[in-house]
């Protein structure tokens, strides 16, 4: 049983490890979003930065941006159920 209960914290540890890494590798397309929004909503888009103020390197960028971010989320969410399940195992 200790075999087990090892085997089982080695792996809530390298699935809490890939979560951090997609979660590094999904920031940068959260910040496009965001400059994305901030560009479709705002009047003053060149007050934060002159490429904001064309439409279409925004569309692409948001284009490319929002499944990326999809990705990323469909696979945290499917780790953070894995580990949930890895948790529980441990508890009983």
């Amino acid at each position: 049983m200790d075999f087990e209960k090892v085997q089982l914290e080695e792996r809530l540890k390298e699935v809490e490890k890939k979560m951090k890494l997609t979660n590094l590798v999904n920031t940068p397309a959260m910040l496009v979003i965001v400059l994305g929004g901030f560009s479709i909503f705002s009047e003053r888009t060149q007050a934060l930065h002159p490429l904001l103020a064309d439409a279409s390197l925004v569309n692409t960028a948001l284009i490319i941006a929002l499944p990326w971010t999809a990705i990323c989320t469909f696979k945290t969410v499917k780790l953070a159920i894995e580990s949930n399940k890895l948790i529980k195992q441990l508890s009983l």
